[in-house]
């Protein structure tokens, strides 16, 4: 039932869920469809359960057409967040009885944030582990691809295929066709010169990770205007099927500027209202809106808070562990 919950957390819209599932919306109150009006509810349940085992028969045998056996070791790639995909992944292989016991899978990815349980052999690892530099927003934009999103499969003369959503070729595409190019520019010349000055690649692993960690955090707290400027141009969305976007930065209004740069937590206590359209980007609409010293100063504002609240929680959590546990 875990997999059912992660598909009403919140990422997905309940229209999303009603259309993977072949449900009715107009029988369904989607408003306030949740995980217990399903399981409640024993015609919807059976419903989802039976057109979640055809999915799943369908996923398995794309699986072992592309190679996946018992003796496969598999690594997953992904930026994070919780790592369900590569728990899912193994969930299906298991069933399939493709599953490697000894090996398991890798999940390699940028962070993790409440990660779920490893599933029998798995492991995760991440690549940066200071959390205030988790911007999900910025690091979804640096890696996103320039196709649809896989939303199912289908068979055709015996093969299985997947199935991607359909996207206008836009400029937000040309953004993210320009970011590989880049990205590939860069990878090239970097191998050429590790090689021209006969640079160890244990120096490269040894310091790679701190130096993307620097580079990243003078980014998200401390960028350019032109920088906040080019990112400002583009729109994201936290939802899986992109159902509402905002703008990752902006200029603000005066109040706009005042209440965004009170922490969430401090504005909820108080019992201010939100701003519908606040971006993400808080630190980059500061750029864009104030005089680039009075920005900064606000930006390492919001690094301290970071630092802070994450170091507290985790005083707290290992306090806990040790009293409880």
């Amino acid at each position: 039932m875990e997999p059912l919950k992660w598909s009403l957390d919140g990422t997905k819209s309940r229209e999303y869920f009603c259309k993977i599932f072949e449900l009715n919306p107009e029988h369904i109150d989607l408003k306030f469809l949740s995980f217990n009006d399903i399981v409640n509810n024993q015609k919807i349940l059976e419903h989802v359960l039976e057109k979640a085992k055809e999915k799943r028969k369908i996923l398995a045998k794309y699986l072992k057409q592309e190679g996946f056996n018992k003796n496969s070791k598999i690594g997953v790639v992904d930026v994070g967040w919780r790592g369900r995909l590569q728990a899912a992944i193994s969930r299906v292989l298991k069933m399939a009885d493709l599953y490697n016991d000894e090996y398991g899978i890798k999940g390699f990815y940028i962070g993790l944030v409440d990660p779920v349980d490893d599933q029998f052999s798995d492991k995760k690892l991440v690549f940066l582990t200071k959390k205030y530099l988790y911007h999900a927003e910025l690091i979804e934009r640096f890696t996103a691809a320039d196709h649809g999103s896989c939303i199912g499969y289908r068979c055709e003369r015996g093969k299985v295929y997947p199935v991607f959503e359909d996207i206008e070729y836009n400029e937000e595409i040309k953004m993210i066709q320009l970011q590989h190019k880049s990205i590939k520019f860069f990878a090239e010349k970097f191998s050429e010169a590790l090689l021209r000055y006969k640079i160890e690649p244990s120096l490269v692993n040894k310091y790679g990770r701190k130096i993307c960690g620097i580079i990243l955090y003078k980014f998200i707290y401390f960028p350019e205007k032109f920088e906040a400027k080019v990112f400002g141009r583009y729109e994201h969305s936290p939802d899986i099927i992109h159902s509402e976007y905002k703008k990752l930065c902006r200029k603000l209004t005066g109040k706009e500027t005042i209440y965004l740069n009170i922490p969430k937590k401090i504005r909820n206590i108080l019992g201010l209202k939100n701003i519908s359209d606040d971006p993400f980007w808080i630190e980059g609409s500061n750029v864009l809106t104030l005089p680039i010293y009075i920005a900064y100063f606000l930006n390492y504002l919001h690094f301290l808070y970071h630092i802070i609240k994450l170091e507290f929680l985790s005083t707290l959590t290992s306090f806990l562990r040790r009293t409880f546990y």
